[in-house]
């Protein structure tokens, strides 16, 4: 998982700057989130980020908000649009 953060980009551990990108100019810093110990990195970031804009925490967040939503099997989430499914064809050579 990728976390783009609008930090200075600094040459802190494990957040790497991508500001020379167009596309993440607004958003200059990136954590590479691949365990748990740089979701812990990133969720520091994320309080720090709260607490220098001095955001509050919302009530009603659940701990998994993914809770809150109903498991949809795949043929739903294609049927809503949520996801497609993709085919690949190979090239078959056939010896004459």
């Amino acid at each position: 998982m990728y976390l783009f953060l609008k930090l200075k980009p600094k040459s802190e551990l494990y957040v790497d700057d991508v500001s020379k990108i167009k596309k993440y100019e607004g958003t200059p810093s990136l954590i590479k989130i691949r365990n748990e110990e740089l979701m812990n990195i990133a969720i520091k970031k994320i309080e720090d980020l709260r607490k220098e804009f001095e955001l509050s925490v919302s009530e009603n967040v659940s701990e998994n908000p993914l809770s809150a939503h109903p498991k949809l099997s795949k043929e739903q989430l294609i049927k809503k649009g949520l996801i497609k499914e993709v085919y690949t064809t190979k090239d078959y050579i056939v010896d004459k």
